[in-house]
């Protein structure tokens, strides 16, 4: 049955088995948790609260930055994934 918006509060359609990272989790792990629950953006907790966000945008971002520096990594964006190849 559909319900107008108007009646339909965060708590109906919010995700119940939340994925999350700690403040001091390595990019990677968040990374990999990301991937395997098919999220683009990651919460951050940190004892219970939430102290941020991680996006795949983030996460982009940081691997230019480390192929800026690498000159064997080539980083390839394919849809919402990250592709990183040395060649």
């Amino acid at each position: 049955v559909r319900r107008h918006p108007d009646h339909v509060t965060a708590q109906d359609v919010m995700a119940t088995d939340l994925v999350a990272a700690g403040p001091d989790d390595r990019i990677l792990d968040a990374a990999r948790r990301m991937v395997k629950a098919q999220v683009r953006h990651l919460p951050v907790l940190d004892r219970d609260e939430i102290a941020g966000f991680v996006s795949m945008r983030d996460l982009f971002d940081v691997l230019v930055d480390v192929a800026a520096h690498e000159e064997d990594v080539v980083v390839v964006p394919s849809g919402t994934r990250v592709v990183v190849r040395q060649e």
